[in-house]
């Protein structure tokens, strides 16, 4: 059984201009798994403490990983690693991170 892994990069740096955080979660994405992922583009929506709304393009970088590297922790690792470095880097409150269980099999 295969693992999908989804991380959801927002890419507003609150306010720290030098950062392109698009041009960052691809970059990671591309280290992290050098082997295929896909990149989708979504919009991320919530509502500020002060009630502002605030919209922004997301990048979602999903990857599927085999058993063995669910077993062996190296897909939570690379997860992880992913995730928390995009939310240091690109100053992120939060980074999503999801996980599903597929049936899946490359032809």
């Amino acid at each position: 059984m295969s693992t999908e892994f989804k991380i959801y990069c927002g890419t507003d740096t609150n306010g720290n201009d030098g950062v392109d955080a698009k041009a960052y979660a691809l970059k990671l994405a591309a280290e992290y798994f050098p082997q295929g992922h896909t990149i989708t583009e979504e919009l991320g929506r919530w509502t500020t403490s002060d009630g502002t709304i605030v919209t922004e393009l997301t990048v979602v970088i999903k990857w599927v990983a085999s058993a063995e590297q669910v077993r062996t922790d190296e897909a939570h690792n690379r997860v992880s690693r992913c995730a928390a470095d995009f939310k240091f880097f690109c100053y992120q409150e939060s980074v999503l991170v999801t996980r599903r269980e597929l049936d899946a099999v490359f032809v």
